[in-house]
């Protein structure tokens, strides 16, 4: 072989390692869907979360207990109208300032198609400082959850219900008043959640979405949870709230049917319309949803 060929092959080896595994565009990163249907709706938060999932430190630890009691100490010592914020490798957790000690607050689970908290938190972040309610934004759950499936959906259901069974052990919740809640495909994850545990949350907030139908049997069948009954929810405060807007077509009649089938269960509803499309609802019409849920006699019961 000549020199000039060997210099050829050697320089053509050296290139062809780092050409390999150097794709620019990934479909997904760290596990978190880029994007969903319409997702320009969405583009400021994801973006923003994307560059933190690149540039991210190793995940927290599955177990914020230590942080947590920190943040309920502090909790204490402060004045209302802030929130203190703690991250575990599953969820973020909102510890609103002012709180009693010797008192108990709801707990509101909420879930973002995205898997990213700071999806919800455009709605929760300012509530949970408002009404003093401590937040959990579940990290686990994202659309391809739902997307693939029960055993999917499952799974990640019983380890959302694992954390939100131990919060109580270190944060002053009040376990008759859990709400869940979340916007499009984290509001149909919300749905899922309050059918598979049913009696397990007092309110859901359902800001455009809709059951995950194709999950759900009216009786027994093989590869499907059987819908609950009327009588599945006793002890439960049984109240739910669906907001959605008019120009969103896909999900303005769903949410609507939504409302009517929860009440067809014996749950008090009420279904709030707000401008805007495909988005998450404006802070009067959360302000107006929250009222809602406490003006309920359910809700001011001592027990449900």
């Amino acid at each position: 072989m000549s020199e000039r060929c060997e210099n050829r092959l050697r320089a053509r080896k050296s290139v062809t390692p780092g050409r390999r595994g150097a794709r620019r565009f990934q479909p997904a990163v760290g596990g978190v869907e880029r994007l969903e249907s319409r997702a320009l709706l969405h583009g400021g938060p994801v973006v923003g979360h994307v560059t933190a999932v690149v540039h991210r430190t190793p995940p927290p630890p599955a177990d914020p207990t230590a942080a947590l009691q920190q943040a309920l100490a502090a909790s204490y010592n402060s004045s209302p109208g802030n929130v203190l914020e703690v991250q575990s490798r599953d969820a973020s957790i909102l510890v609103p300032t002012g709180l009693v000690p010797g008192h108990t607050y709801p707990l509101v689970a909420t879930f973002s198609w995205d898997g990213s908290p700071i999806t919800e938190f455009q709605a929760w972040w300012n509530l949970a400082k408002q009404n003093g309610w401590i937040v959990y934004a579940s990290k686990d759950y994202q659309n391809s959850v739902l997307r693939s499936g029960l055993a999917s959906s499952d799974n990640v259901a019983s380890r959302v219900k694992a954390q939100l069974d131990a919060l109580p052990g270190v944060l002053p919740i009040d376990t008759s008043r859990i709400i869940f809640t979340g916007f499009s495909g984290g509001a149909n994850y919300a749905d899922f959640m309050n059918l598979r545990y049913p009696g397990y949350a007092a309110a859901v907030i359902i800001n455009s979405g809709q059951i995950p139908a194709q999950l759900f049997s009216k009786a027994p069948r093989h590869g499907f949870l059987t819908f609950p009954t009327a009588s599945s929810f006793a002890g439960s405060r049984e109240i739910g709230v669906f907001l959605c807007s008019p120009a969103d077509g896909q999900f303005y009649g769903i949410s609507q049917a939504n409302a009517k089938e929860m009440q067809s269960l014996g749950w008090s509803t009420v279904f709030l319309s707000f401008p805007g499309g495909h988005s998450i609802a404006p802070p009067a019409t959360y302000d107006k949803a929250i009222a809602f849920i406490e003006s309920q006699p359910s809700w001011t019961a001592a027990n449900p």
